[in-house]
């Protein structure tokens, strides 16, 4: 599928040029809160450990990780601090790393996502071949869609798919390595001191359960609407979900909603993105050619048949 013109969205050298300024002490404050509330919620269970606060902590844990992929989001734009290796470490350490991904990686689908938007050549097109983001679904198909996500068994059922395609792989002898040392030692030294501690259990209810469960699912929330089942006449092909401020904690952490804005222009960082969207709607253009929705319940009505 071949992307359409967009029209220019007109906002003005100089309103750009003041909204891509970086506020380093903002991306920072936000990353350490993120890690301070995962912490929080951790000494939460420990001294109050029953199934009720768990459950909380479950919660508050996987929403903080996909906190933390927001901020990633900026990062692979560069736009967490002015010195790229900086940005690029903090990425490393703190977000990508943790989350089990490679910044590298990520950043250049990223690029090629932003680049063939809509097109063969988009990496997030191969999803539209899935039947689980073929839209509108039935009610009891996308709530089971969003139970196995819940539970864990999509997890489960997409790392089985992915050790098999890579045992096929090794027995064929055509599986390319890209080799990151610094990623390497930073598993290494992390599973050297979880088994020194005797943390494996903590790490299981505090870490790998959140990750395999409400943050899995807060990820397919964001990716299956933010370029799928739009109407054809749009032109950008991207919907922006402005959210209440509750909302946003849980569902579209940093200004992660704003996403046909960071499309139009992804050199804006994250906490000034609401400012670009006030911009930006008072163009007929925007209006005509993005989809805006102000709750992910008035989108899911819309995925639903």
């Amino acid at each position: 599928m071949a992307q359409k013109h967009i029209p220019d969205l007109f906002v003005s050298t100089e309103n750009i040029r003041a909204l891509s300024g970086l506020n380093p002490a903002r991306s920072l404050f936000a990353l350490f809160m993120e890690w301070l509330v995962i912490a929080l919620a951790i000494s939460l269970h420990i001294y109050f450990p029953n199934p009720i606060v768990y459950f909380l902590v479950w919660v508050l844990i996987g929403s903080r990780m996909y906190g933390l992929y927001s901020l990633l989001h900026d990062g692979m734009h560069f736009l967490l601090y002015p010195n790229r290796t900086v940005n690029d470490w903090l990425c490393r350490l703190l977000m990508a790393w943790p989350l089990f991904l490679s910044l590298e990686k990520v950043r250049s689908a990223h690029m090629a996502h932003h680049k063939y938007l809509k097109t063969d050549q988009d990496p997030e097109s191969v999803h539209g071949h899935y039947d689980e983001f073929q839209f509108p679904k039935t009610p009891g198909s996308l709530t089971l869609i969003f139970l196995k996500d819940l539970t864990g068994f999509n997890f489960l059922f997409y790392k089985l798919k992915k050790g098999i395609r890579l045992a096929g792989e090794i027995k064929n002898g055509t599986l390319k390595m890209s080799p990151e040392p610094g990623r390497l030692l930073f598993y290494t030294i992390a599973a050297s001191v979880l088994i020194y501690q005797g943390w494996e259990i903590k790490f299981l209810l505090y870490w790998l359960i959140p990750y395999a469960t409400i943050y899995q699912a807060l990820n397919r929330l964001r990716l299956s609407t933010e370029h799928f089942h739009i109407p054809q006449e749009k032109l950008l092909q991207t919907r922006t979900v402005k959210l209440n401020p509750i909302e946003q904690v849980i569902f579209s952490p940093h200004n992660l909603g704003f996403h046909a804005e960071h499309h139009l222009y992804p050199g804006v960082p994250f906490y000034r993105l609401p400012e670009l969207h006030k911009i930006l709607t008072g163009t007929n253009s925007f209006e005509e050619n993005v989809v805006v929705n102000t709750s992910y319940v008035d989108v899911i009505k819309k995925y639903i048949k």
